[in-house]
């Protein structure tokens, strides 16, 4: 019988952090999410370096992977021309810290 409980709890705390999106499930956040727009902010600073473009997240997810990536789907406005963009921030849970992984157009018109 201990062993069938045992069993148990393990099989429901798996589902329950399956769940949560804990194990390497992406998982939709907020898009004024304090921690995506961080992210926003540094995929803008690394993808125009010399250029002040505004960016406004029309999709956010993040996944839980040796720190946390966020993928962000966002409307960048640069010298009035608007795109879409992925982004894709990973901030690693050691150094170098926060790494741009992913920068493309996508074949989409903003709002």
């Amino acid at each position: 019988m201990q062993i069938f409980q045992l069993f148990l709890i393990v099989l429901l705390s798996v589902i329950y952090v399956t769940s949560a999106g804990l194990i390497g499930g992406a998982q939709e956040i907020p898009n004024d999410d304090s921690h995506a727009l961080e992210a926003l902010s540094f995929a803008l600073h690394e993808a125009y370096p010399n250029e002040h473009p505004t960016g406004k997240i029309i999709r956010a997810t993040k996944q839980l992977v040796n720190g946390l990536k966020y993928e962000l789907t966002v409307e960048v406005t640069l010298k009035n021309k608007c795109i879409v963009k992925q982004f894709g921030v990973w901030k690693r849970a050691g150094p170098p810290g926060e790494l741009l992984v992913e920068n493309t157009q996508l074949d989409a018109q903003c709002a």
